[in-house]
């Protein structure tokens, strides 16, 4: 089945550009037994989308036994999308016994998605017993063209991201939840892309693996000069494998000039392994380069199996390098659980590959562990870096951790072939607070392995030495004064996001107002910080309540009043409400003794006066009704 608002499927080649869709809502229900479905605004399906404007006031959503697709322009794209524009109250898509693909922008595609906004009012979310795809612009990217990226796309979420695999498919139940796109199949990238999401991105699995990113749960290339903000928690749960990152669940190749900040925690959870770090759970083969991870609350991973935490990266698989890169975590790192253990400030565990990592700086307030008990490594740069014949070096980086606990812990980390007799020396020109805490005890200035740079690195500060003396790089990084150093492209992210279209929010009129209209305008999906202007009209017979123009929302306590006829859109759909009341009767006129009237108002006193001035009239006899004569005036 193919549903859209314009058309249910363009013809193969048909290029659809300059149309607009501006309705209700989107909704589409479907019990074919097999085949897909292919929901979207604009089509079910189309080829080439180009300068196309969506919005949907309404909740749109997609209900189907066939293997859906569901985007906010087109389901299915098989051609490019360009300059498409999108204004959603919500999105979501339920699939029985097949995967599901849910995107902002479009469902599923194998093509390039370049310079489209997306912004929704409330959740994104998809549920299925099968694999479940959810992603700002696109659920599931496929295709190994190379020309298949997505680029110069920006996202806002006001609620939160959630994909959900419940498990008991014949097929694999995977969960994948990202602020840009949920699963990359081929060589997809995300360049210069933003997110910004208000509440949380969550993917859970009963069934297999599960993936969550503020930009992508899987993306096996790359991302570069993108950043996202989640308001929120980043999490993944499954029954075998989960991997929860600030920016991605898993990356792969390439991860450069990029950033990603997190109000809430990252957490990964399963039982076989859990992978969490505050810029990426895992990264596959990944060279990582001007990268910084920020995370206000803690960053966890708890398996029965093995668990891997780190302040940017919870484990680096099959080889992968550091240089230039950041994190600051305000709470805890750390990997608990019945099994294995790695934590780090900056990586759980980083594996053998030739080449070197250098020039990193772990912020870590709060401490590294790996839970009591045996199996567990922790470090303030690395838990375990296993180094093999004369592989892997991590130089020139500095550990800034209040402190280290473990089995084995130390304040840069632990190493394989840390034997002197080996010729490998792993770590060099390492630097580490004097006063971090490791298994609750200073590090004593006597131990030959600060003199040797190794496991617990030189103390810092080091009278000798400047940042600029170990980060010898003069084009990644700045120095402020009385500082930390700064990445350039830290910042640049940083005004990146600041230049995100305004969120989209709901404006609506309260239906319980009676006796009388309210309308708005701009009402329905409102850009924040927008102007909405307010009209009241009372029935005949009433009037407006003094006070009782307001309006209100989910985190505003009281209602707020509405002024001078209007108000500024907030960071939140908002209902406006008003209260109508009867009209005081006008006082029955007064009559005087010569058949006239004289008109009284509704104060009291001032009736009052007017009838003392009536009998005082009366009084005047002969005077009251006539022309002022001589006779008038003794």
């Amino acid at each position: 089945m193919y549903a859209g608002i314009i058309v249910g499927r363009a013809h193969s080649g048909a290029v659809l550009e300059g149309v607009n869709a501006n309705g209700e809502g989107m909704s589409a229900e479907t019990v074919t037994q097999d085949g897909k479905t292919v929901i979207g605004a604009i089509a079910g399906e189309a080829s080439s989308v180009k300068k196309v404007h969506v919005e949907l006031p309404r909740p749109a959503m997609g209900i189907s036994f066939g293997d859906p697709h569901i985007g906010g322009a087109v389901g299915e794209a098989t051609g490019p999308i360009e300059n498409v524009h999108v204004k959603l109250a919500s999105l979501s898509g339920e699939a029985v016994h097949s995967g599901v693909s849910v995107g902002g922008v479009v469902g599923f595609s194998s093509y390039a998605i370049r310079n489209c906004t997306v912004q929704v009012a409330g959740d994104m979310s998809a549920q299925s017993e099968s694999s479940v795809m959810v992603g700002g612009v696109v659920g599931l990217m496929s295709g190994f063209s190379g020309t298949n990226n997505i680029e110069g796309c920006s996202v806002t979420v006001g609620g939160s991201i959630l994909a959900s695999s419940s498990g008991g498919s014949a097929s694999v139940g995977n969960a994948f939840a990202g602020g840009i796109l949920g699963w990359a199949q081929g060589t997809s990238m995300v360049k210069d892309c933003v997110a910004k999401v208000s509440g949380d991105v969550r993917a859970l699995s009963q069934d297999v693996q599960s993936f969550s990113g503020g930009i992508a749960g899987y993306l096996q290339y790359g991302i570069e000069e993108s950043g996202c903000s989640v308001a929120g928690s980043v999490e993944a749960r499954s029954a075998t494998q989960a991997h929860a990152g600030g920016m991605a669940g898993l990356c792969g190749t390439t991860l450069k000039k990029s950033a990603s900040w997190v109000s809430g925690s990252v957490s990964a959870e399963g039982e076989e392994k859990a992978m969490g770090g505050g810029l990426a759970g895992s990264a596959l083969r990944c060279s990582i380069d001007q990268a910084a991870s920020t995370v206000t609350g803690s960053v966890g991973a708890v398996s029965s199996g093995v668990s891997y935490a780190g302040g940017l990266v919870g484990r680096v698989v099959s080889g992968g390098l550091f240089r230039n890169v950041v994190t600051h975590i305000t709470d805890d790192v750390s990997a608990s659980g019945a099994g294995s253990r790695y934590s780090g400030g900056l990586a759980g565990l980083l594996p053998f590959r030739l080449g070197t990592s250098e020039q990193a700086i772990s912020e870590v307030k709060g401490s590294v562990e790996a839970s009591p008990g045996a199996g567990g490594c922790a470090g303030g740069l690395m838990g375990y870096l296993e180094n093999q014949g004369s592989g892997h070096v991590f130089m020139n980086s500095v550990a800034l951790v209040n402190a280290v606990s473990g089995e084995k812990a130390f304040r840069v980390g632990d190493a394989a072939d840390i034997d002197p007799g080996s010729g490998v020396e792993p770590f060099s020109d390492n630097y580490a607070l004097s006063t971090t805490m490791v298994n609750g005890a200073t590090v004593p200035p006597s131990d030959p392995e600060i003199g040797g740079n190794r496991r617990h690195g030189a103390d810092w500060p080091d009278p000798s030495k400047t940042w600029e003396d170990i980060f010898y790089s003069d084009t990644a990084w700045t120095y402020p004064p009385g500082s930390i150093p700064r990445l350039v492209a830290e910042d640049a992210i940083a005004a990146k996001l600041g230049r995100v279209p305004a969120g989209v929010y709901l404006a609506t009129i309260d239906p319980a107002i009676a006796h009388g209209t309210v309308t708005i305008s701009p009402a329905g999906l409102v850009d924040e910080g927008a102007t909405v202007t307010v009209t009241v009209k009372p029935e005949t017979g009433y009037r407006l309540v003094k006070g009782s123009l307001a309006y209100r929302g989910a985190s505003v306590g009281d209602p707020v009043s509405i002024a001078d006829g209007s108000f500024t859109m907030p960071a939140e759909s908002v209902v406006v409400t008003a209260s109508f009341e009867m009209a005081s009767p006008s006082p029955a006129p007064t009559s005087n003794s010569s058949g006239g009237t004289l008109a009284t108002t509704g104060d009291p006193m001032a009736s009052a006066t007017a009838a003392m001035l009536v009998l005082a009239i009366v009084a005047a006899g002969a005077c009251v009704g006539a022309r002022v004569r001589k006779s008038c005036m003794k």
